[in-house]
């Protein structure tokens, strides 16, 4: 055997070894926080030089799943929360954002902002560095496996982008379906009927809906949500109650769309608005304070997002919030599984509840005269 095949049989038995104690760690063989094998053990268990064995666990160590302590044995790490590095370099992450929404990144009260923190903060964790980019970037024509490992890509990115981008490196659709991509998405159809029936719970029989047509995703699970609650406790859906705003309408269309769901007579009126969005809600809030209308005593208010928003309202807006923390540490654990297990990419979709927080915006139905 030449020199060169004999430093290949080596790698290759190493690389084995290595790859072999590692499943063994994951499927809890070797449990977290339990001690790992000496050398010398393992050696024997796998008729090899003590060098190739020290080359097996010295990856282990250096990839996060074992530390190794001298004279009393290594210890299997917490390897979930490990420094991820791949082919011995730092892994480099994309944030795709539409244009729209570009220059909300750094704002404090987007939604997108919001995710983008957590993904900062989870991916200092593991040492994974991040950018943020926009759809019509011209960078984005120069993105390959070599400048990205990934890319994670937010709500109503264009679609053939994403087939592009898809081809060049693994993307996760945030809040968003492009089969076959894989989806992490807030389960809005639930957050609505959470809100519903929470109004519902305090006596609200007669509740308006104000939808976004601009977002017809969102649109959509949120509507069905409407109706799952209302249905659930036999109350009639109005179709009267529900009226369509479109981002492309001015501000003061705004107001036309409120005054015209509140255009029915007494005894008619609703008692509840829920709006699709919080931006939609503080419209509404300010409509009804302008014209003396009390918020909760005689119309109570409902967003959707809980952007930081809430925070301009007097009284404090009620709204849908996502689990935006969550939504973020489980796509950046899928992404990481995917480059492990290329195969995991099969555009399967998870959805993360949302949570209602009910605030100073709701109350109880008012008595009818």
């Amino acid at each position: 055997m030449s020199e060169a095949a004999g430093a290949d049989k080596k790698r290759y038995l190493y690389q084995n070894i290595y790859e072999d104690l590692k499943k063994k760690i994951l499927d809890g063989t070797y449990p977290i926080g339990s001690s790992f094998p000496f050398e010398q053990e393992l050696r024997e268990q796998y008729n090899v030089s003590i060098t190739t064995m020290r080359e097996a666990t010295r990856h282990l160590a250096e990839d996060g799943f074992i530390q190794k302590r001298r004279r009393v044995g290594s210890v299997v790490l917490d390897w979930k929360k490990r420094n991820v590095i791949k082919d011995n370099k730092r892994l480099h992450f994309l944030f795709l954002i539409t244009t729209p929404v570009v220059e909300q990144i750094h704002n404090p009260y987007s939604y997108h902002s919001e995710l983008f923190s957590h993904f900062l903060i989870y991916c200092s964790q593991k040492n994974i560095s991040m950018d943020f980019m926009a759809e019509n970037d011209p960078r984005i024509n120069s993105i390959t496996k070599e400048t990205y490992d990934g890319c994670f890509a937010a709500s109503s990115i264009d679609p053939e982008l994403l087939d592009r981008l898809s081809s060049q490196i693994p993307t996760i659709c945030l809040n968003d379906v492009h089969y076959p991509l894989c989806s992490i998405t807030s389960d809005d159809e639930f957050g609505a009927y959470e809100a519903v029936k929470h109004l519902i719970e305090l006596g609200h029989r007669r509740i308006a809906m104000i939808i976004n047509h601009s977002f017809l995703y969102f649109t959509a699970f949120r509507t069905l949500g409407y109706y799952h609650a209302l249905l659930e406790k036999n109350i009639p859906v109005n179709p009267k109650y529900i009226v369509h705003y479109d981002d492309e309408q001015h501000h003061s269309d705004i107001e036309k769309c409120i005054s015209d769901v509140m255009d029915f007579p007494d005894g008619e009126k609703p008692t509840a608005i829920f709006f699709q969005t919080d931006d939609l809600a503080l419209y509404g809030i300010n409509y009804f304070a302008q014209r003396g209308v009390g918020v909760p005593d005689q119309i109570s208010i409902v967003g959707f997002n809980n952007t930081n928003l809430y925070q301009m309202s007097k009284p404090a807006l009620s709204s849908v919030a996502h689990q935006t923390d969550k939504m973020t540490k489980v796509a950046l654990e899928f992404m990481l599984d995917i480059l492990e297990h290329p195969d995991h990419n099969t555009g399967i979709m998870i959805k993360i509840p949302p949570v209602f927080i009910p605030r100073g915006s709701i109350g109880p139905a008012p008595q009818e005269k």
